[in-house]
């Protein structure tokens, strides 16, 4: 789902142009996300790694053939995980993420006068989302997103060659 905000204006200008000013604004809503089940808890983070990668005896050894959990000993931080026997829990399509757009748009237009046309453009841009968030435990994780681009100017032009019906 989304929503969709435009506003805007345009005034004609001497000499055949045209100047548009826009705003444009666009939110959508439940993007899927991935969740991570099994990972370390901020406080359990906090413990240090010299403490979460120390080996310790694993009491998973010989019940899980043919996994690397097998061994004599473990790192602790497996054992900490909520689910100590897997590496990976992941909770998918989660209907948690969000997208945010907004920008100003800005066209002179000069309109067709002696077969030439000409067009410039700019927007100021900004999109930012909402993701998965980095630890178990925090906040979705907001960061500009993959498509952002924050200026774009675009130039155009257009001319009619003359006609040759004549010649």
């Amino acid at each position: 789902r989304y929503q969709t905000w435009n506003a805007g204006f345009q005034y004609q200008m001497p000499w055949r142009s045209v100047v548009k000013v826009d705003y444009v604004g666009r939110r959508t809503r439940h993007r899927p996300i991935t969740l991570q089940l099994n990972d370390l808890a901020l406080g359990q983070l906090a413990l240090g790694d010299a403490f979460l990668d120390a080996l310790v005896p694993n009491p998973l050894a010989g019940k899980l053939p043919g996994s690397n959990f097998n061994n004599a000993t473990i790192a602790r931080r497996q054992l900490l995980r909520p689910y100590p026997a897997f590496n990976n829990v992941q909770q998918q399509n989660n209907p948690l993420g969000m997208l945010y757009y907004q920008s100003l748009q800005i066209t002179w237009d000069k309109r067709l006068s002696d077969g030439v046309n000409m067009l410039i453009a700019y927007t100021r841009s900004e999109s930012r989302e909402r993701v998965s968030p980095l630890n178990q435990g925090d906040p979705l994780f907001e960061q500009l997103s993959g498509n952002h681009r924050p200026h774009a100017l675009t130039l155009a032009g257009t001319w009619t060659a003359p006609s040759l019906e004549n010649r």
